[in-house]
């Protein structure tokens, strides 16, 4: 009578089963492989029907809309066009999220951050609806850091024995979704493996994507050991967490400079500080320049990233010279100055955290891109769920018998009399 008094739907289970001498009574348990039914983006025809799916964004949709969600959000609340973007990159790199939430004291919030975890992604909500950051190369630079526009710089780097093997748990969805496990080697290591470490993917459950988001783990722990974090004055910030800025800063570089613009004339660029070019180096000026739009319009606060290269005079000076054609830096513009190629670190924010005297502290790592590029070229070795290695082929010829004797009998004896005649060596 409680179940039928609560006012949303549930899923109830009734069984009939015939009693027999092995079994009789009430069922202690039973074992289902059920699917969840709900919104799911259709790659095909745009749009969000009703199917069952296991793809991490349109069960994120569920966590934040179903029933059991207090504060279930509206369709206006959820940024519907991410969501779709994140559903076509989940199905893309066959991401899933298979799991039954029963564990006690899982709040929502985890269970968000769980699901999103399994689609490469965390949760975001941007002061207006909710959506994800997903873990991807971008191509747009939202912001530039220098000492310039920050202070308070800060590394810092966590040294760890790493571990020469994952043990990564999961329930094998091609054995009724048993428990099972893969012993991953760390890529590169070659000697035994004596120290391991367990590792939880929960929601995934295909033995290949286990394993090649497991060996991403290992990447990104590889190119992104750093945390970097500075200062910058106010709350209002450009970029956000998930978005890529370039970081120009002599502690980390000492031939990236920076400076502010007094001036510009044609190709000719005038800075209020001195920056020195070394002899042999190829420099370039990077910028942003912003969309001019009619009033009626909201301003671009982006803009763009560019670099112009710019010739080399060894020595100290203020001027510099633009080579090429493009836009240029305004009047009062902070500009990297660095060897091409080398100016600036680009980084992806982590998390912005506000300060009580009206600042932010920024944290980020390396993009890196090449963990994408290392996870897609992961070689994903057959799996058979049994445990231990399969034993390799032996094809070397067998040593010829040595007889130590030879036992007769006559036709049809059995073996009891027999005598035992022994073998003649040579």
């Amino acid at each position: 009578m409680g179940c039928r008094g609560y006012p949303y739907p549930l899923a109830l289970v009734a069984i009939r089963v015939k009693a027999t001498h092995q079994l009789s009574g009430a069922l202690d348990n039973f074992r289902a492989l059920v699917a969840r039914r709900c919104l799911d983006w259709d790659h095909g025809t745009g749009t969000w029907i009703e199917r069952p799916t296991s793809n991490p964004a349109s069960l994120f949709r569920v966590a934040l809309q179903a029933p059991f969600n207090p504060r279930r959000q509206r369709d206006d609340q959820i940024d519907q066009d991410l969501l779709a973007d994140w559903h076509e990159f989940c199905r893309s790199k066959q991401l899933h999220c298979n799991r039954v939430l029963d564990q006690d004291g899982t709040t929502l919030r985890e269970a968000r951050a769980e699901i999103a975890a399994a689609g490469r992604a965390s949760p975001r909500h941007d002061g207006r609806k909710w959506g994800v950051v997903i873990d991807r190369p971008e191509g747009l630079i939202v912001d530039h850091i220098s000492p310039r526009n920050s202070w308070d710089f800060n590394l810092r780097r966590t040294y760890t024995e790493k571990p020469h093997a994952w043990i990564v748990p999961f329930n094998d969805e091609e054995n009724d979704f048993r428990e099972a496990r893969r012993v991953l080697r760390r890529p590169g290591y070659e000697g035994d493996i004596t120290l391991t470490e367990e590792l939880s993917l929960p929601g995934l459950t295909n033995a290949g994507i286990v394993w090649r988001e497991a060996t991403r783990r290992f990447h990104e722990a590889e190119h992104r050991p750093d945390v970097i974090e500075v200062t910058q004055d106010g709350l209002l910030r450009a970029a956000t967490r998930g978005d890529k800025v370039a970081l120009n800063h002599y502690v980390l570089r000492h031939t990236q400079q920076v400076g502010r613009v007094r001036s510009v004339s044609d190709q000719l660029v005038e800075l209020n500080n001195l920056i020195t070019l070394s002899e042999g180096a190829s420099y370039v000026l990077r910028f942003r320049v912003y969309e001019s739009r009619p009033p009626h319009m909201l301003p671009d606060t982006i803009g763009q990233s560019l670099v112009r290269p710019v010739p080399t005079t060894p020595g100290e000076t203020v001027l510099l010279t633009m080579t090429g054609t493009g836009p240029g830096p305004a009047a009062d513009d902070i500009v990297h100055c660095g060897i091409m190629g080398e100016d600036s670190f680009d980084l992806v924010v982590t998390n912005i955290e506000a300060t009580t005297d009206q600042c932010a502290i920024v944290r980020a790592v390396a993009t890196a891109d090449i963990i994408d590029e290392l996870t897609d070229a992961t070689v994903i070795p057959a799996w058979d769920g049994r445990i231990g290695a399969e034993i390799a082929e032996n094809t070397t010829t067998p040593s010829a018998p040595r007889f130590a004797g030879i036992s007769s009998a006559p036709a049809g004896a059995e073996d009891a009399g027999a005598e035992l005649i022994p073998a003649k060596r040579g």
